[in-house]
């Protein structure tokens, strides 16, 4: 009798104990799903947006460099059209519109001496979502270069390249003959569909 009773009782505190590690391993695996959950709020919603920032400031971009042109003499091998060296500013639309553009184009009015709603106007005709680079002004200072590099952390999406530049001698009385280059019009643009707003063309 003693024996049976004794079984008994080690059946029952055995299923007990079962009972006890089922209920812990249901409250382990709650914990554990909620602390993954919480991780990823955190990560989506939370840091999300820095994250973006994050990556679309690594944007990968190409620049094309504009190669030098030829050197053009008159028959008495005076230099009549030659290259400068030359620095434009350039911005990534994908990282300028998707942040405080109107901080960003404040800033510039101030280091090109430009009125800033003519910057913004400028940069609202861009895709937010073009990672190409666009060239907002050329021809700059090398008191605006230096401005621009020294606010580096507050223009993101901005740079300076620099470029070839072609220079007349006798300024540009003999342009028209010798030809020139320029940006590409609204008229050029819609002849040249395969051409893009912002490319250098002969003129």
């Amino acid at each position: 009798m003693n024996t049976e009773n004794n079984n008994f009782w080690t059946t029952s505190q055995f299923d007990r104990a079962s009972d006890m590690k089922a209920v812990l391993t249901f409250w382990v695996l709650v914990l554990s799903f909620s602390s993954i959950l919480i991780k990823l709020y955190y990560l989506q919603i939370i840091q999300g947006p820095n994250y973006i920032e994050q990556a679309q400031e690594n944007t990968t971009f190409i620049l094309t460099q504009t190669a030098p042109r030829g050197i053009i003499y008159d028959r008495d091998k005076r230099v009549l059209a030659s290259n400068k060296q030359s620095s434009s500013l350039i911005v990534l639309p994908s990282v300028v519109l998707n942040r405080d553009f109107f901080k960003v184009s404040e800033l510039l009015g101030i280091i090109l001496k430009r009125e800033p709603y003519k910057i913004r106007q400028q940069l609202q005709k861009l895709n937010k979502n073009d990672s190409r680079p666009f060239t907002l002004q050329t021809n700059l200072t090398l008191e605006q270069v230096s401005a621009i590099y020294e606010n580096q952390l507050k223009l993101p999406g901005v740079t300076v390249q620099q470029n070839s530049a072609r220079f007349y001698t006798n300024g540009e009385i003999l342009s028209h003959v010798l030809g020139y280059t320029g940006k590409i019009s609204s008229e050029e643009l819609k002849r040249n569909p395969e051409r893009r707003m912002n490319d250098i063309v002969g003129k």
